[in-house]
C-alpha cells in the first residue's frame, strides 16, 4: 500500500516512470501474499487497485508519447484486464458487498474504454463509438452504486462524472467520423447535459479540459 501511495505521488508530480516502478514493487509484494491467501478479498482488491494504477499511468504515457501510442494503449489494457479478472473473482465471492460492485463497474469501463482508444487509433470508428458508449454505461452504473451506498453528504463521484462526459464526447466524435450525425448529436447532447448539471463539483483541471473538449465538438457539430 505504501508503494502504491508513493507511486500516486509520483503521478501527481508527473514522474510516470518512477510511478510505474513503484507499482511494480507493489505487485511483487502483493502477488505472493495473494497466492498464500487467495480468499482474502481485501488483498485481492489491493492487487486489482495496483493494476488499475499501472493502467492509468500507462495511459498517461500513451498520451504524452510522440510515438508508439498503440503499444502503450495495449499495455494499459493488459493491466486493466488483470484488475478486471481479480474483481470478477471478488464479486463472485461477495455479491452482497456493494463496494465490490462499484469497483467491478469501474474495471469494466476501464477495459472497454481502452479498447475504444485502441480502435480509435486504428480508425475503427464504429467499434470505438460503441465501446465508448458502453464505457459510459458502466460508469453510469458505478455512479448509481456510489450514490446508493454513499455514507456522507457527497453522493456524487466527480471523477466518474468527468470520465463519463469524456467517453460520451469521444463516442460522439467517432459517430461523427462515420457520418452518423443522429448518434453523434445524441451523445454530445448527453455529455453537455451532464456537464451543465455537475460542473460545480468537477475538479478545476477536469472542468477546464472538458470545457475545451465540448466547445470544440459543439462547434464542429454546428458546422455540420
Amino acid at each position: 500500500m505504501i508503494d502504491n501511495n508513493i507511486g500516486l505521488i509520483d503521478v501527481k508530480n508527473g514522474d510516470w516512470g518512477a510511478a510505474i516502478a513503484e507499482f511494480d514493487r507493489a505487485i511483487k509484494v502483493l502477488k505472493p501474499v495473494v497466492e498464500r491467501d487467495p480468499k482474502n478479498l481485501y488483498r485481492l482488491s489491493a492487487l486489482a487497485w495496483t493494476y488499475d494504477n499501472q493502467g492509468n499511468v500507462t495511459l498517461k504515457l500513451a498520451d504524452s508519447s510522440d510515438s508508439d501510442h498503440m503499444t502503450q494503449l495495449q499495455n494499459a489494457k493488459l493491466r486493466f484486464e488483470a484488475a478486471l479478472d481479480l474483481r470478477r473473482k471478488i464479486h463472485d465471492d461477495a455479491r452482497a458487498k456493494k463496494l465490490w460492485e462499484f469497483d467491478l463497474d469501474e474495471s469494466e469501463a476501464d477495459v472497454v474504454a481502452t479498447q475504444g482508444l485502441i480502435d480509435r487509433l486504428s480508425e475503427k470508428h464504429r467499434e470505438a463509438a460503441d465501446e465508448f458508449d458502453k464505457a459510459a454505461q458502466f460508469l453510469t452504473s458505478a455512479a448509481e452504486v456510489f450514490a446508493r451506498e454513499s455514507t456522507n453528504k457527497q453522493s456524487v463521484n466527480a471523477e466518474l462524472i468527468a470520465r463519463n462526459i469524456e467517453y460520451l464526447d469521444y463516442a460522439a466524435e467517432e459517430y461523427a467520423a462515420l457520418g452518423d450525425t443522429d448518434h453523434a448529436r445524441r451523445d454530445l447532447a448527453l455529455a453537455m447535459q451532464m456537464f451543465d448539471i455537475y460542473r460545480s463539483i468537477l475538479d478545476a483541471a477536469d472542468l477546464e479540459r472538458l470545457q475545451k473538449l465540448l466547445a470544440a465538438d459543439v462547434q464542429g457539430a454546428s458546422a455540420n
